[in-house]
């Protein structure tokens, strides 16, 4: 779930960043993000908690990413490396082989998020 959204996307209303930012050591999300607030207002930017995640956004809503921050997690298992826009990047193989499910379309435009989930496999 690296970028999704635009007219050609198969989700089109869902234009944002996703990504699971993991450490192997516990984190206090809302500490962790709080400790960082100024920076990200010199950025430009500032968040918004929600539950498990954040949303990272520009002060004029122009951009979004949803990040969920988790600790502990096993990072060791994240093995296989890769760069994205010069940045390393690691996933686990059954990223690579696993589904992927999302909401029906149009289900979470109308904020139903407890319809049935697609299931998509590559």
């Amino acid at each position: 779930n690296l970028f999704r959204g635009g007219s050609r996307d198969l989700f089109p209303w869902d234009a944002d960043i996703d990504a699971n930012f993991i450490a192997d050591h516990p984190v206090d999300l809302p500490a962790f993000v709080a400790e960082h607030a100024e920076t990200l207002r010199g950025l430009g930017a500032t968040y918004e908690l929600r539950g498990d995640r954040v949303v990272f956004r520009t002060l004029d809503d122009s951009a979004r990413m949803d990040i969920w921050i988790l600790g502990p997690q096993d990072v060791h298992a994240f093995d296989i490396q890769a760069y994205l826009s010069g940045v390393r990047i690691k996933v686990y193989r059954e990223q690579l082989q696993g589904s992927v499910y999302y909401y029906r379309p149009g289900e979470k435009i109308h904020g139903n998020t407890k319809g049935t989930l697609l299931q998509c496999q590559w």
